[in-house]
């Protein structure tokens, strides 16, 4: 419900401030002109003349001859010459008198560090009223005290008199030492970080940026001025929702931290604040375990810093506590709020920002627990403090209502709870505008409500704007972010409203309006990680090239790693090779690329509208239910179901839900039907194959009950299926599930399968350059850069794992002889094939934009390889992911699956004798770095290409998933082992129906169709082994 605080910083630059003054203090002082008309030289020329009785600032005395000064009015540094000026010296009695000041200045920086700001001010404003009658308005010495005391009003958040206080020292250090200079830059941070906690986001970013290129300019890029204003422009963008542009900015303020000395003053503090500030973000992202280690860090080096009982340690203590509270250990949530809590009330008092916000949060805590009296007390406490300090329009002050409203709809006063709802959601847009996720929060807050209340339009109403709100802040977001912090902040920020959405919609699955626009939910819910993994990785950029080129060569490293036995170093190598990988992908990502100019959301008028007559997308999802009547607080764990939305094509009818039961019960049938066919050869071998069609059958049977017979009556008169499976359905033989009258589900309806259905709507910009087809088939796996080959025996079924060794498929190589006839009329150009030694990686690597891709290989998928979860925190800044959105497991996934997948071309069988280059191992993520955009289609006529890392709601992370990545409108994979001389007639008969114009899913049918009655002529039997494992994804 609350927002992590980003407040860390402005400690730091109190710090600097003290320094800075002391500084200027010391070595230099104010002149005054003495003649008519004093000169100032610059570049051997009179820049500017200025009257008697000027008062200026002395930077530096030359030889005793020329001062140092700024031309009054500009921005430029000039010369005058001793003739023209005198030092403004002070009597006795006013030295005496600055002392005194100096020691009001003294005393208060001591009450500040105990956090005394009362006592602080008074001290202040004798120095200031000391200085000003001594060294008069425009002195410098003004402007740091000034600095100082509009800290200490900020933090005390009396921002009005706050503002004053800087605008006035701004003036004067302008003034005095001009634009560039570090006492300028560090005020403008100041007036930064007072109107963004202002909620003035534009003002902010003008300061922030201002600044920035002061300390550039004067520090340099390696300094800790400039890696602080780095961190600035990075909460800044944290806080509007940007948090790809925050993690660029805090990735680069931490690299230029690493660069500066130790021992540099402040650099501890500086460090403390971005780490604290990265672990916000982290926390927003979801990556908890990360967020915790840099919380923890931070944490120790402000009790390290500042003592025990210091803001800053308050700071982390909340946030931790908003860590524990998002992964539900409310308990100990509760227990780091009220230590926060308790610091901030000692040194702020009640009435104070920070004292609200942890009052908050610690009301949420506490409605879990089951303490709603208390809670509500709290929120309350909270929400005046809020509107006194810092107004009814405030960001803060929405955080406060919808809070309140949450605990009043816990108590069923749905009333009461509206009208806090409606004030902060106008508050959001106001503050924020429409695709922020705090207004997509209250949203959804206001949907769960109207269902409770039985106002179930109005529920369906807020939930379409809620989801909307989340697909187009989803679509900015999710792009520039590496693929594992894509998954976390998915699972983390979205998917249980997600699951809560479609829940009521299976509830109200009569209402046709509901299931309309339920529909839609899902259709732009699902897949969405897989979608911007694509954007980031059409690469085509011209700016990105350099990026691109190297991206290509750490991917290739990382799947040189990827056979090797599994060790520390082997890990350690990794880690650093995927933390270099993800940062390249930010910078990627944030060229802007794909389907980034367009809105995001798909209505389901839109692809109705695709869907041609007769056809319609069976959409399904994996979800976990949850009734309207679920408490917020303590929801009812429930088991997951899979629910099918059956979309046909527009004026065929209402769109229907279908319930389709136990997750786990279907999963547990698809895991036996597919050990079924995965033994069917032997079976085969030992019984015929029509008894061994029998066995499958049976398993199959049990699948038909569970996904085809609810299906079934809703699909009446239907030609052709859209299927968009989810979890493990992507697994399943759809093609061989029994539809009854002793036919499969292939011989009834023309299947293909999409991911989400988006891309029967969303069309890829037409690309040019589009290259010949191209084949790979037989490769050599023995072959070496020597051009020596050991022979080995052949395979007569298409499957190995990476150990090797590999048999050679020489049918692949007649496979391609006969298809080539086709794919040139098809293809639109002479083919070009690459067999033996010549279907290399290297030569893969180098395509650009065939129009047709025919891999004729082994493919192979490896299982995880898991850490430990005390091996879960990466030592760079970038994340972990998690391996399940239920949250942190005792072990986690060491590789991106898209790398433990892949294809095996020539030489791979001597890939130990190769230490660099090309080694025969082609994995998914190399794949993604392939310019295929404009491919009409991939084939990959080899087995399991089809499976890889089920990931629920968001399709199977492997080889079929790695060539849409790379821009293939659409892909024919495998789901197992296939007999390649099957393989060969199958694939030789879909090229030809292609070329006799049928679409690319109707071919394949035929094709498989061929091959049931053929076997069924010749041994009574058409077993789903030899045809059934042909699946085409994507586009027609």
């Amino acid at each position: 419900m609350s927002r992590c605080t980003a407040f860390s910083s402005i400690i730091v630059f109190l710090a600097f401030f003290l320094v800075a003054r002391h500084l200027h203090a010391a070595e230099n002082s104010m002149i005054r002109v003495t003649t008519d008309r004093g000169e100032i030289w610059a570049d051997d020329k009179v820049v500017a003349t200025v009257p008697k009785g000027t008062r200026m600032w002395c930077f530096e005395f030359s030889d005793g001859e020329w001062a140092d000064v700024m031309v009054p009015g500009r921005n430029l540094r000039g010369w005058l010459g001793a003739a023209h000026f005198k030092a403004i010296e002070h009597t006795k009695a006013e030295q005496a008198r600055l002392d005194e000041s100096v020691k009001h200045y003294d005393r208060a920086v001591e009450l500040v560090e105990k956090m005394k700001f009362t006592e602080a001010e008074r001290e202040l404003k004798a120095c200031l009223a000391i200085e000003r009658e001594i060294e008069g308005s425009d002195h410098p010495d003004v402007g740091y005290t000034l600095s100082y005391l509009g800290n200490v009003c900020f933090s005390q958040a009396r921002y009005t008199e706050a503002r004053k206080h800087y605008d006035e020292a701004l003036a004067i250090f302008r003034r005095v030492f001009g634009d560039d200079d570090l006492d300028t830059a560090s005020t403008l941070i100041d007036l930064g970080f007072l109107v963004s906690g202002q909620g003035d986001y534009a003002s902010a970013r003008k300061f922030f940026e201002e600044a920035l290129a002061t300390s550039r300019s004067v520090a340099g890029d390696e300094s800790v001025e400039t890696a602080d204003g780095l961190g600035n422009l990075g909460t800044l963008a944290q806080q509007q929702g940007d948090y790809a542009g925050a993690r660029r900015y805090f990735d680069e303020a931490l690299a230029t931290y690493r660069k500066v000395d130790e021992g540099v003053e402040g650099l501890d503090a500086s460090k403390g604040a971005l780490l604290h500030n990265l672990a916000n973000l982290l926390l927003e992202q979801g990556d908890y375990a990360t967020a915790r280690k840099y919380y923890e860090d931070s944490l120790a080096i402000s009790r390290k810093l500042y003592g025990k009982e210091h803001t800053e340690v308050a700071h982390s203590l909340n946030n931790i506590g908003l860590l524990l509270a998002s992964q539900e250990d409310y308990t100990a949530a509760k227990k780091y709020y009220e230590e926060a809590l308790a610091i901030y009330r000692k040194v702020y008092g009640n009435e104070h920002p920070d004292t609200a916000m942890t009052l908050d949060n610690l009301a949420i805590s506490l409605g879990y627990l089951g303490d709603l009296n208390s809670a509500q007390t709290y929120s309350q406490q909270a929400l005046v403090v809020r509107r006194r300090i810092l107004g009814d329009n405030h960001p803060d002050t929405a955080t406060s209502l919808e809070g309140l409203g949450f605990l009043l709809y816990e108590r069923k006063d749905y009333a009461a709870a509206q009208r806090y709802y409606d004030e902060a959601l106008a508050i959001r847009r106001k503050t924020f505008g429409e695709a922020h996720p705090y207004v997509g929060m209250v949203l959804h807050n206001l949907a769960w409500l109207k269902a409770c209340s039985g106002e179930l339009d109005l529920a369906g109403e807020y939930m379409e704007a809620a989801r909307k709100n989340t697909c187009r802040h989803q679509a900015q977001v999710l792009p520039a972010l590496p693929e594992r912090e894509q998954l976390l902040f998915i699972s983390e920020t979205d998917e249980g409203n997600l699951h809560r959405c479609l829940s009521f919609a299976s509830q109200q699955r009569d209402d046709n309006r509901i299931a309309a626009l339920s529909a839609g939910w899902l259709v732009n819910g699902k897949a969405i990680a897989q979608q911007a993994l694509a954007e980031g990785a059409l690469l085509s950029a011209s700016e990105t090239a350099p990026l691109v080129e190297r991206l290509r060569a750490v991917r290739s490293l990382l799947a040189k790693l990827v056979g090797k036995p599994f060790t520390a170093n082997i890990q350690q190598g990794i880690a650093g090779l995927e933390t270099e990988q993800q940062q390249l992908i930010r910078q990627i990502g944030a060229a802007g690329t794909g389907f980034s100019g367009q809105d995001p959301w798909i209505s389901i008028a839109q692809l109705r509208g695709e869907l041609r007559p007769g056809s319609a997308l069976v959409n399904i999802a994996r979800i976990v239910p949850h009734k309207l009547d679920d408490p917020v607080f303590n929801p009812t764990e429930r088991p997951a179901v899979y629910i099918a939305w059956v979309i046909p094509a527009s004026d065929e009818g209402p769109v229907t839900i279908v319930d389709l039961g136990d997750a786990e019960t279907i999963d547990l049938a698809v895991q036996k039907a597919r050990s079924a066919m995965q033994n069917s050869a032997s079976a085969i071998e030992e019984q015929g194959e029509r008894s061994a069609t029998a066995m499958v059958n049976d398993e199959l049977a049990t699948l038909a009950n569970s996904l085809w017979k609810p299906l079934a009556s809703h699909l009446k008169g239907k030609k052709e299926l859209v299927l968009s499976p989810d979890g493990a359905l992507w697994l399943v033989p759809w093609a061989a599930i029994p539809a009854g009258d002793n036919k499969f589900l292939l011989e009834k309806f023309q299947l293909r399968f999409v991911t989400s259905g988006r891309e029967l709507v969303q069309r890829r910009p037409e690309r040019t350059g589009i290259g010949p087809p191209v084949v790979l088939a037989d490769p050599d796996y023995d072959w070496n850069a020597m051009g020596t080959s050991v022979s080995s025996r052949s395979a007569t079924h298409r499957a190995a794992t990476i150990a090797g060794p590999f048999a050679r498929l020489p049918g692949t190589a007649r496979e391609a002889r006969a298809i080539e006839p086709v794919l040139a009329e098809f293809g639109k150009g002479q083919p070009v094939i690459y067999l033996e030694k010549r279907a290399t990686e290297t030569q893969f690597k180098s395509l650009y934009r065939p129009s047709f891709l025919v891999c004729s290989t082994h493919g192979f998928f490896l299982e995880d390889q898991n850490t430990d979860e005390s091996d879960a925190i990466p030592k760079s800044t970038v994340s972990a992911a998690a391996n399940s959105a239920k949250g942190p497991t005792k072990s986690r996934p060491l590789e991106n699956p898209l790398l433990r997948c892949g294809l095996v071309l020539s030489g791979v069988n001597r890939q130990t004798e190769k230490t660099s280059g090309d080694d025969g191992v082609l994995t998914g993520l190399e794949i993604v770095s392939t310019d295929l955009r404009g491919t009409e289609m991939v084939v990959l006529s080899a087995c399991d290409t089809g499976v890889g890392d089920v990931r629920n709601g968001e399709g199977v992370a492997g080889l079929r998933q790695a060539f849409q990545l790379a821009g293939a409108k659409s892909v024919v994979a495998t789901l197992w082992q296939i007999p390649d001389q099957e393989t060969s007639q199958i694939m030789t008969d879909f090229f030809v129906y292609l070329g006799q114009g049928r679409s690319k899913a109707e071919a394949l049918r035929y094709a498989q169709i061929n091959r049931i009655n053929d076997h069924r002529n010749r041994t009574g039997a058409a077993h789903p082994y030899y045809w059934a494992a042909f699946t085409i994804t994507g586009n027609q």
